[in-house]
């Protein structure tokens, strides 16, 4: 199933520890046009005001839009997920996510070499 994104859903995950910011962090397939994330860069200080979340995860999710908007804005929550958990890898065969070079991403074929090279 393919996501179209609302405003709403977005700042309501940003806003509250809630089933939708799980699904969001879990789920990548979600699409939302590019001004969903022009207005959280609108909107942003009063929602780290309101918001029940850590300064760095919104850190993390800034940080991804200002990464990916050039790329594929779609990708902006894997990259930042990966951003909010250190050590982190993407596990991804979506070539817009390899030409960023701030998170690692590997694609399958890299996963499987790496547990036949460490099992």
């Amino acid at each position: 199933m393919k996501l179209v994104l609302d405003t709403n859903v977005f700042i309501s995950a940003l806003l509250r520890n809630s089933t939708t910011r799980e699904l969001l962090l879990k789920y990548s397939g979600f699409f939302a046009p590019r001004y969903v994330f022009e207005e959280y860069a609108n909107y942003k200080e009063t929602l780290q005001k309101k918001a029940v979340m850590p300064k760095e995860e919104f850190a993390a999710v800034e940080k991804a839009h200002s990464i990916m908007k050039d790329i594929d804005i779609r990708d902006t929550i894997i990259v930042a997920c990966a951003l909010a958990i250190p050590e982190s890898v993407v596990w991804s065969d979506d070539k817009h996510l390899h030409q960023q070079e701030v998170v690692t991403v590997m694609s399958t074929s890299d996963v499987v070499k790496y547990f036949q090279d460490t099992v």
